[in-house]
């Protein structure tokens, strides 16, 4: 019988809450033309990125894409504070709400700096560099933080799950976008090449087994 609560509790927070502030999330921004300047070109951007390592699926993410990145971040980051301004949120009055975009812009504003010395000087390793600063990351991280601070959405344990789903979506929709475009053809002989490569080593590490086995072998006759 708790099963079924708490799957029930599950299914009404996901028809009540979740879903509704994940579409909000996706939304917000197209219902303003000011924010349209900032989204449309984060999405083409990566749509147009995605697609290029798409087809050459044999190329990764470079220091200076991860800066580039960086540097869109950062941009984004200037530009939101713009739309505050222009818009009156931010005032010397600071209510809660225009206080809170405030703070928003600044912690995007310094991640992007944190990200843009940290390329710069190659201060991370390569795997985790190129991870937090690849397209996918930056660019819904910067539609996020639009979305939230211009369709005023609260900031709760419901806009953190809202926000992490729209990232797994994200990730998965351009996964199989990629999946879905043809190789070019130096990727498609670099991939054969992989894949010859791989079976040689699968085949020599299958040798080296055998060989093993058949030295335990001839240990355990000579003993026997």
């Amino acid at each position: 019988m708790e099963i079924v609560n708490i799957l029930n509790f599950i299914l009404q927070y996901l028809e009540k809450e979740l879903i509704p502030r994940f579409l909000k999330i996706i939304i917000s921004p197209w219902l303003h033309k000011e924010a349209l300047w900032l989204v449309i070109p984060l999405i083409v951007i990566l749509f147009f990125i995605e697609a290029y390592f798409g087809r050459n699926k044999t190329e990764q993410i470079g220091w200076n894409t991860a800066f580039g990145n960086a540097v869109s971040l950062f941009w984004i980051s200037v530009l939101l504070f713009k739309f505050l301004v222009e818009n009156n949120l931010v005032n010397n009055t600071f209510y809660y709400t225009q206080l809170k975009g405030l703070i928003l812009v600044i912690i995007l504003f310094s991640w992007s700096l944190v990200l843009l010395v940290s390329d710069y000087f190659h201060a991370l390793s390569k795997k985790i560099a190129f991870l937090i600063s690849s397209v996918i990351p930056v660019n819904v991280t910067a539609y996020i933080f639009i979305s939230i601070i211009v369709g005023k959405i609260p900031i709760d344990k419901t806009t953190i799950l809202a926000s992490i789903s729209l990232f797994i979506i994200t990730i998965l929709f351009f996964t199989l976008f990629k999946f879905m475009i043809s190789p070019s053809e130096t990727a498609e002989k670099m991939i054969e090449k992989k894949k010859r490569k791989e079976r040689i080593i699968k085949e020599h590490k299958k040798e080296e087994r055998r060989k093993k086995i058949q030295e335990l072998k001839s240990k355990i006759l000579k003993k026997i």
